[in-house]
């Protein structure tokens, strides 16, 4: 025991050769926003449409809520087997940076079910979202009845105008009519470094 604690006290004790630095932590930049649970409106969001389907709307509902006791409802009428609806905003960031964007939401399906799900979609980027296209498939409703997390991470290089766009949504993949609800929109945005 004293050998080692002689050696601990040498080790401790010794002048440092070289310096360590850690790499670069990322920044935060002024665009991240708290989660949004929609009590007092749309906080921001904007519903939008590919305008695909016949039917659809977004609107705020106290039917179903993860946190506080509003949420989105995001209803789709999908019997022509195509559309895609969504919420999104828009973030500042320093024109020609680099960003890492991670958004976060909760989706309430009302069955839980191996089939006939629909995909759940999100996007992060410099153009507003418009067509299905834009979007990534993050995920499927109806894998658990109820409340279910999702999660998507982007690196982004801002344009000159230094705009991001976020948007959380659903898209068709089997003709019905179904309403899904959405809560508790966070989105963070850190710096990675400028372009």
């Amino acid at each position: 025991m004293l050998i080692l604690g002689a050696f601990v006290s040498a080790v401790l004790s010794a002048p440092a050769t070289a310096a360590v630095s850690a790499p670069p932590a990322a920044v935060p930049v002024a665009a991240v926003a708290v989660p949004e649970s929609f009590e007092t409106g749309f906080g921001g969001w904007v519903p939008d449409t590919d305008g695909l389907a016949p039917a659809w709307s977004i609107k705020r509902s106290t039917d179903q809520a993860h946190d506080g006791a509003y949420s989105l409802r995001f209803f789709t009428d999908g019997r022509q087997d195509d559309g895609t609806t969504w919420a999104e905003r828009k973030f500042a960031v320093t024109p020609g940076t680099t960003v890492r964007v991670t958004v976060t939401f909760w989706l309430w399906s009302e069955h839980r079910a191996d089939f006939n799900n629909w995909k759940v979609v999100a996007s992060a980027g410099v153009r507003d979202p418009e067509i299905e296209r834009d979007f990534v498939q993050i995920g499927l409703t109806d894998q658990v009845a109820g409340w279910s997390p999702y999660r998507m991470t982007s690196t982004v290089t801002a344009d000159a105008s230094g705009t991001i766009w976020v948007a959380v949504g659903t898209s068709v993949l089997w003709e019905s009519v179904r309403q899904y609800f959405v809560d508790f929109v966070g989105v963070e945005i850190l710096s990675v470094g400028v372009s």
